[in-house]
């Protein structure tokens, strides 16, 4: 299987049609017919299959979707190789894959960023939104050289960095809600509240642990995975959300935001696995140290 091939995979499979993905090839229509049923060939698969009867628009099959996402990756690695062995030698160049959440704090690992940029304008950097699982996932298969993870530790393989930022964990919600005139919230105030919570395991852990006996009466509506786009359930439909509140701008707002009492609070962790390998990521990696190792 070549890159090649992949790549011409990737195009037909975006363009819904061999006749269309040559054009923009600017191959001729036999020959990518004729990688296409190698491929599925050498697979023993089928890729693509007619989208509904009589049509000629081609749609993946569920092995084809599971080989694009493989193929995706692939060549975003075959990118960035490429990217590194060209930028070798001369001015620091080149491209940085950072992962992150959703933070107040990271302000200062952006000023950073921009710090690197002004003696380096050739450093590029490239953000990607997600959470730690996510992050780690892609970091794992060189997609990220870098992930900044919050409330945990990196997993077995990862090398880390400890941020000292903090972030308070509280509830946001509607300011003309009940709860909104006490200064902290308690796990009694949230019981049999329609709460929206993060989708992951170890946020509900911890918030069960603070809860205790309370959390068998928390009524929990809906997940996120990113915080932002759940705000829009305390905003409309009364809600309570749970999560950092340096995330949702509470000011002119129709939103309030209360810390959880006890609190709870995460630090930050920027996490990479294995030896940055190009230049602009170890800029990146020492110019971390030096502002966040103390």
């Amino acid at each position: 299987m070549e890159f090649r091939t992949l790549r011409y995979f990737i195009a037909i499979a975006d363009a819904g049609s061999i006749t269309t993905a040559a054009d923009i090839l600017h191959v001729t229509q036999p020959t990518l017919s004729v990688q296409m049923k190698e491929l599925e060939e050498e697979l023993g698969k089928n890729l693509f299959r007619r989208a509904k009867k009589g049509s000629r628009r081609l749609e993946l099959t569920d092995e084809g979707l599971i080989l694009r996402k493989r193929a995706e990756e692939i060549l975003e690695i075959v990118r960035k190789t490429e990217l590194e062995v060209s930028s070798e030698g001369g001015e620091v160049k080149g491209d940085v894959y950072i992962g992150m959440g959703e933070a107040g704090s990271l302000e200062r690992v952006i000023n950073v960023i921009d710090s690197i940029q002004e003696k380096h304008p050739e450093i590029h950097f490239h953000l990607y939104s997600g959470n730690a699982e996510e992050i780690e996932y892609r970091i794992g298969r060189g997609l990220l050289d870098f992930g900044i993870i919050f409330g945990r530790s990196a997993s077995e393989g990862f090398s880390s960095l400890t941020i000292n930022e903090k972030e308070i964990w509280g509830v946001v919600m509607r300011e003309d809600s009940p709860l909104a005139v006490r200064k902290e919230i308690t796990a009694r105030d949230l019981m049999d509240k329609p709460l929206v919570v993060s989708q992951q395991s170890e946020f509900l852990h911890r918030l069960s642990k603070w809860a205790g006996t309370a959390f068998e009466k928390f009524h929990i509506v809906a997940t996120y995975n990113l915080i932002n786009n759940a705000a829009f359930l305390a905003k409309n439909g009364g809600k309570y959300v749970i999560g950092y509140g340096s995330i949702i701008n509470t000011e002119n707002s129709s939103l309030s935001f209360r810390p959880l009492s006890p609190e709870i609070s995460d630090t930050l962790s920027l996490i990479w696995k294995g030896q940055p390998i190009t230049k602009a990521a170890m800029v990146f990696l020492n110019r971390m140290k030096e502002s966040f190792d103390s």
